[in-house]
């Protein structure tokens, strides 16, 4: 209970400060879960030796991954460009309920439509032109061990994320994805530059993944938002 309530006056101090660096931000957050004893203890003494002299480091990896996902973003963007060009294999799918979902794991993505919009063929024709992220997720994951995941969210609750796992016994059905900061602080509210933005407030992953922050990047077609490309640090992990 003081735990809980520690958390929500520093959530509620942190909602108040403006202008405040990325760096403090981040730290900030890494508080929050030293709080919410989301590190066991020794990490958690291992954090606070630490920040002083990994900042720097922290605030390097942040800026590397942004600058590399924001390509990947814009590798989105060309292909709602031509949609036509890459058909997918729809063989790889399949309904489940409302759900429509990637039914086999072949070492690639998983993907999973939640049914909050219902599943037509206009969505079914985006999971399968925006099949080829699957080569850049994988790509993006060899060259930044520090992500633990990457992942696509569109308008229409459709999810493509990368590393593979069992996505019927992991999400809920029925979701509206657009309600979750990492999909609405990338919309033109929140980011009317449409800029590649850190979600600091650490967060409880729905993949499973523990305490995260996120790094976001929208992806617009015809000026309009289609859908939010994302990766994931686990909030222990971040200093190390």
């Amino acid at each position: 209970m003081i735990k809980e309530k520690l958390y929500d006056r520093l959530v509620r101090v942190n909602k108040h400060r403006n202008g405040v660096s990325l760096k403090k931000k981040i730290l900030f957050g890494i508080l929050v879960v030293i709080l919410m004893s989301g590190c066991h203890d020794k990490k958690r003494m291992e954090m606070k030796k630490s920040f002083n002299s990994s900042q720097a480091n922290a605030e390097q990896l942040i800026g590397n991954l942004k600058f590399s996902l924001k390509k990947v973003s814009v590798f989105a963007e060309s292909l709602y460009n031509d949609p036509n060009k890459s058909p997918g294999d729809p063989s790889l799918y399949a309904m489940f309920n409302k759900v429509f979902y990637k039914k086999v794991n072949n070492g690639k993505s998983a993907v999973f439509v939640t049914g909050f919009v219902p599943v037509n063929a206009e969505i079914k024709k985006t999971v399968y032109f925006t099949e080829p992220l699957e080569t850049k997720f994988i790509d993006f994951i060899k060259r930044h061990p520090q992500a633990v995941q990457i992942y696509y969210n569109d308008k229409n609750s459709y999810n493509r994320i990368y590393p593979w796992f069992d996505v019927l016994s992991q999400y809920s059905q029925n979701t509206d994805i657009t309600q979750f900061s990492f999909y609405y602080l990338a919309d033109s509210r929140f980011n009317p530059d449409r800029q590649v933005v850190v979600v600091d407030q650490p967060y409880l992953d729905p993949a499973g993944r523990g305490w995260i922050f996120s790094v976001i990047s929208p992806v617009y077609y015809q000026d309009k938002l289609e859908g939010v490309m994302g990766i994931d640090i686990n909030a222990c992990d971040l200093f190390n």
